[in-house]
């Protein structure tokens, strides 16, 4: 069997279209649809379900549920012999550059995992200013950085793989109010703790903000803080409510101290990457890497949301 097809199939399941499979895979449309087309041919099944003018998500058939889990305890499989053959005791180590939020919240997660079943890779994580992650990328300071951060042109020299749905939530101390959705004209009467307005995160909510007309300025700002730690200690005080990414909760053992508040009409979406340069895909450790982060065997149990690109958004 084909392992290409496998990740092929599994792409089109984790971002929901043929289309951002293709991108995600570097392939044409219409390769993708050969790809999964000979899977179906070679197991005899329809693993997926297809409509003309489909405009949801791509979902797989009882079938192509059954193949997805082969596929990915597979394809984990394979890159552990894989990596056992060609990663040696010598091999330099994968210096990943990571912004401060993903460091903190997905990557120890990440991390753990990782060598725990690939102890012959060596991984080491600097965590530096999400902005000027891409720059030392191409100054040879990194072999792959690990950001939220939105790259704003695109460009032929760096890739770019989605891995992991980190949105941004409401929160407030769970003594301060109960988890009922409001509407943003409620919104703009709590009191609420912000970051750095130079933060992406901030970048994001004020630009989320004035799509439903709004202003940073028309919201009651009672406190500005550096980082998302900062909102999550501020928030547990009760000091006021705060945007904080969803995983920095389930990292927290006071975790029922918070309630999470869905706002009407705000939609923080919010995208973990690994982005690399194009000259260095073939690197083994590099590639090893970007294949397991992509995957679910991390993540299992170490989240109570979906952390999968294109999954429901959750909390609304």
């Amino acid at each position: 069997m084909n392992f290409h097809w496998m990740e092929v199939y599994l792409s089109v399941l984790d971002t929901g279209s043929f289309a951002a499979a293709a991108r995600r895979e570097y392939m044409t449309q219409p390769a993708v649809s050969m790809a999964i087309s000979a899977l179906e041919k070679e197991m005899n099944q329809t693993l997926l379900y297809r409509h003309a003018g489909q405009r949801g998500r791509i979902q797989p058939t009882p079938e192509g549920m059954v193949f997805a889990e082969f596929a990915r305890k597979t394809l984990a499989e394979y890159g552990r012999l894989k990596d056992s053959f060609a990663i040696g005791p010598d091999e330099k180590p994968l210096i990943v550059g990571s912004s401060p939020t993903p460091a903190s919240s997905v990557l120890p997660v990440l991390m753990s995992s990782y060598r725990a079943t690939r102890p012959q890779c060596q991984v080491q994580v600097k965590a530096f200013r999400g902005k000027e992650l891409r720059n030392g990328l191409r100054n040879g300071e990194y072999d792959c950085v690990v950001t939220g951060i939105e790259s704003m042109t695109q460009s032929d020299d760096l890739r770019e793989e989605v891995f992991f749905q980190d949105p941004m939530v409401l929160i407030c101390a769970s003594t301060f109010r109960d988890a009922s959705p409001i509407t943003l004209k409620q919104l703009r009467k709590l009191p609420l703790i912000i970051r750095h307005l130079d933060c992406f995160t901030m970048e994001l909510l004020v630009r989320e903000l004035a799509k439903n007309k709004v202003r940073l300025e028309d919201m009651n700002v009672v406190l500005e803080v550096y980082g998302n730690l900062d909102v999550l200690n501020q928030v547990s005080m009760g000091y006021g409510v705060g945007f904080v990414v969803r995983s920095s909760l389930d990292g927290r053992r006071d975790f029922d101290k918070f309630n999470i508040i869905p706002v009407r009409g705000l939609k923080l979406a919010r995208e973990i990457r690994i982005v690399y340069q194009a000259e260095k895909e073939n690197l083994q450790t590099l590639r090893s890497f970007v294949q397991f982060a992509r995957g679910t065997e991390w993540r299992e149990g170490k989240y109570s949301f979906n952390t999968l690109p294109g999954a429901a958004y959750p909390g609304n």
